[in-house]
């Protein structure tokens, strides 16, 4: 995925430029170290994290670059463009602290501002004073706890009637099956190695793709608009959710195997023994979710951020954990038995003992 050129800004820009010695003129927004194609990484009194926190939906690159331009505190933004159908989604982060470099990732872009004061040109933003991030011997940053916003209204789309209304309730415990087992063969992917039996309040799991909501979930597509939540026992395997904002969902006995689950969003999630092995997680978002003996096996999770989840007894053996943050998590009995990256990841105030196995 590409992002539209920014206000004719140099690509050659050295990602070693330094903020302090930013001159009137030059460009405003530049790459970072590492590149711009990636998941910003930022930096909280030396811990190295991915969190920003402000985040809009359905705007442009140029709306999310103008956006972080009026707004003094924004230190660079992250733009995301989701463009696996015809519709296509974009999404915007504001970073409030300083960004260190990029964690690879395709679909996303890291900007970094070099200025405090600019102004907008014919040729693009341009500093018209002093550097944004501090001086080499000043205070670090504080670490701050505010929360994504929500899209502006302008910006949402109109909210649909409800079609679920009369919709029956599936039966709140799982059902007797054989979820799992078998290995399952992603489209255009290698299969995924055999899974155990997913099972839920000691029950094994009997998963369908005629859930209650699965015939609505897609790339993108927001759920807090569809008002629809119920997951219980759903058969997504192989299946493109990119972008989806699966706020309040009920994954018990879920199973996303082989998924594109990139920044699908999973906020006040809750539910057992959903499985997420080997899928494409790049920059996936927990929290304040409970999702107890989830299964993340073999998944692509670098740029991942789980915060304020309950991960008792879920594993993240053989996954790519570049970049993932843990903050405030519940990590009691946690597996990550040859676990790759995990000297990159963020555990941060997290709770119980976690196996490593022989993580790399």
């Amino acid at each position: 995925t590409k992002m539209r050129p920014q206000h004719g800004v140099p690509t050659l820009v050295l990602a070693a430029l330094s903020l302090a010695s930013a001159q009137p003129g030059q460009p405003a927004f530049v790459q970072p170290r590492g590149g711009k194609t990636g998941i910003c990484a930022t930096k909280v009194q030396g811990i190295r994290t991915t969190r920003s926190v402000e985040e809009w939906w359905l705007v442009t690159a140029k709306h999310c670059e103008e956006r972080c331009a009026i707004n003094a505190k924004c230190t660079g933004y992250e733009f995301a463009d989701f463009a696996t159908d015809h519709r296509g989604y974009k999404r915007c982060h504001l970073q409030m602290d300083t960004i260190t470099n990029t964690i690879p990732a395709t679909g996303f872009t890291c900007v970094l501002r070099v200025c405090q004061a600019l102004t907008s040109t014919p040729a693009g933003f341009v500093c018209t004073g002093s550097p944004t991030s501090p001086q080499p011997n000043a205070p670090a940053p504080q670490p701050r706890t505010t929360t994504p916003q929500p899209a502006s209204a302008s910006a949402s789309p109109l909210r649909p009637a409800n079609p679920f209304t009369a919709t029956p309730p599936m039966r709140a415990t799982p059902m007797p099956g054989a979820a799992g087992g078998a290995a399952f063969a992603p489209r255009g992917g290698p299969p995924i190695p055999q899974a155990p039996v997913q099972t839920a309040g000691g029950q094994p799991c009997r998963i369908t793709p005629q859930c209650a909501c699965c015939a609505f979930v897609g790339p993108g597509v927001d759920l807090d608009v569809l008002m629809c939540k119920d997951f219980r026992n759903a058969d997504l395997r192989g299946r493109n959710l990119e972008g989806a904002i699966m706020t309040d969902a009920d994954l018990t006995c879920a199973s996303f195997d082989g998924g594109n689950l990139k920044s699908v969003s999973f906020v006040n999630a809750n539910g057992e023994g959903a499985s997420f092995r080997g899928i494409k997680g790049e920059g996936v978002y927990f929290e304040d979710s409970s999702i107890p003996a989830a299964d993340f096996s073999g998944s692509d999770l670098r740029g991942a951020k789980l915060e304020l989840t309950n991960l008792q007894n879920s594993k993240f053996d053989k996954a790519n954990m570049e970049g993932v943050s843990f903050i405030e998590t519940n990590n009691a009995g946690v597996s990550f038995t040859g676990a790759r990256g995990m000297h990159t990841v963020v555990f941060e105030m997290v709770g119980g003992g976690a196996s490593m196995g022989m993580a790399a």
